[in-house]
């Protein structure tokens, strides 16, 4: 018997994503619009450096993208 484990989805590099992908208002992978019926949270938390500091960041992925979604 195999077993099958899925990776955790892993967002795209920060610099690579608009202002609204950053945030969360968009897909990070195709740049819909999301809702709170569409939007999954990235596994895990999220950090970069900027200036020094460390922040946090919340990027999401939509439900059916085909690089994020996992139905």
């Amino acid at each position: 018997m195999t077993q099958r484990t899925t990776r955790p989805v892993t967002p795209p590099p920060i610099g690579t994503l608009t202002q609204r992908q950053q945030r969360g208002v968009e897909c990070a992978f195709c740049a819909i619009v999301l809702t709170p019926a569409t939007a999954v949270n990235f596994e895990g938390e999220h950090y970069f450096r900027r200036a020094g500091m460390r922040f946090r960041w919340y990027p999401r992925h939509c439900r059916t993208c085909q690089k994020g979604g996992r139905s």
